[in-house]
């Protein structure tokens, strides 16, 4: 009796959490598609990728494209449209929020420099991973999350590609 109690309040909840989150607009591909940079001086892309298509009750609409250059450095820029991956987004991004933990991650982790974002409405970090050599950065606002992942530990060569995304055009997107 009580497994069967604790089983609907569990039931209750995640859908008071889970529709709430589905209920949300997804940008189609194509218009996603329409804001991913050109490729930056010395390097070149890929013509991207478009992914549209519905999961478990949810939308979702992922684009891609991929710059190279001479050197072999290669960097990938995806922009994400759906809920989940905003809301885990979220909850991944307050741990960067905290300025103590950060600090603990930065001191901790010598090869590995974290720092957030918080540019046009949009929240997220940075990783520069000199050991592994590479770096991302995640950003997110409310509909929509950008990745950006090197196979280079260079943060100046993920800079360039955090300036390269057309940040208030994206978030007008949803508006």
């Amino acid at each position: 009796m009580r497994t069967s109690f604790l089983r609907s309040i569990v039931a209750a909840a995640t859908t008071a959490l889970v529709l709430p989150v589905a209920a949300q607009q997804t940008t189609s591909a194509a218009a996603l598609a329409e804001h991913l940079p050109a490729a930056p001086s010395g390097w070149s892309s890929s013509d991207g990728e478009q992914i549209q298509t519905s999961a478990m009750g949810n939308d979702v609409a992922q684009v891609s494209r991929v710059f190279t250059n001479s050197d072999g450095a290669e960097v990938e820029l995806q922009i994400i449209g759906t809920p989940a991956m905003v809301a885990a987004s979220q909850s991944a991004g307050m741990m960067f929020q905290n300025q103590m933990m950060l600090d603990q991650m930065n001191s901790s982790n010598p090869d590995k420099q974290f720092a957030t974002i918080d540019n046009d409405g949009w929240t997220g970090w940075t990783v520069v991973d000199q050991g592994d050599s590479a770096c991302e950065a995640t950003a997110f606002n409310e509909h929509l999350v950008v990745k950006i992942t090197t196979n280079r530990g260079d943060g100046d060569m993920l800079a360039t590609f955090v300036e390269l995304v057309p940040w208030a055009a994206l978030g007008a997107l949803n508006e």
